[in-house]
Formats: structure tokens, C-alpha cells, sequence
């Protein structure tokens, strides 16, 4: 099978949604699949008060535990810390930072990741400026 050929409508879906969002969300899903994801959270935070603007995640995610994450760990999740000292759009991934002694000790990892099977999380930002930070993960 050509890799090329599926990152090439990958590529042609993330065109398309900037103008139709459907085509956004479905291009989140195929590079979410091309990855061998079992999710993917994409959200903006207020720069100053790290408040929650926008979110958009796959349906693959329990119910109810996107928005658990977005009211009890996104202003404290140092995964997310880490990211946003990234430059925009460097990959960085949890188990490239964080050894298995230190994931025992983080209540994102321990109350929320793990519990839904999850060990490594795949994250860029987006975009950061004085109003907001945006921030994509695949799990």
C-alpha cells in the first residue's frame, strides 16, 4: 500500500477544513488513524485566565471525560505546560519527558490517562498569542 496515498488525502481533508468543519473534524480522525490513535482533543485556552474557548475531540473518548479533563486538569496538566514552552507546531510526546516513576505521581496521568488506557499523548500547539493558545493531542 502507498503511505503517500493516504497522507495525501489526509493533507487534502486539513485544506478543506478550513472552509467546511466537517472536513476538519474528518481530517483529525485520519491522522488520528494514521497514527494508530484511539483519540485525538483539540482545544484553545485563554492566555491569561487558562479557561477553556474552544474544543473539538473525537467521539472514540469516553462521555462526559473530555470535558472532566477541561474543568479539573487542563490549567494544571504539565504535559500541556510543556507543550506550550514548544515552539508552534513541534511534536511532543509524554513518554519522550516523563519516565514511569514520575507518570505514578501526576494526578492527570494516574486519575484521568491511565484509566482510560492511555499512556502517551502526541501533542503540538497550534498557535499562541496573547489572547489564546491552541493545542492538539492524539492519544
Amino acid at each position: 500500500m502507498d503511505q503517500h496515498a493516504d497522507t495525501d488525502s489526509i493533507v487534502s481533508l486539513l485544506y478543506d477544513g478550513v472552509v467546511n468543519s466537517s472536513d476538519w473534524y474528518d481530517s483529525l480522525d485520519a491522522v488520528n488513524e494514521a497514527l494508530g490513535g484511539i483519540g485525538f482533543h483539540y482545544f484553545a485556552m485563554h492566555t491569561q485566565n487558562l479557561t477553556v474557548l474552544d474544543s473539538v475531540s473525537s467521539a472514540e473518548l469516553p462521555e462526559g471525560k473530555v470535558q472532566e479533563y477541561e474543568a479539573c486538569y487542563a490549567q494544571d496538566d504539565p504535559r500541556a505546560a510543556r507543550v506550550f514552552a514548544s515552539p508552534v507546531g513541534q511534536v511532543t510526546v509524554d513518554s519522550d519527558h516523563f519516565d514511569q516513576r514520575a507518570v505514578s505521581h501526576m494526578p492527570i496521568f494516574a486519575d484521568w490517562l491511565l484509566p482510560q488506557g492511555i499512556r502517551d499523548t502526541l501533542s503540538v500547539k497550534l498557535r499562541a498569542d496573547e489572547a489564546q493558545r491552541e493545542f492538539l493531542a492524539f492519544f
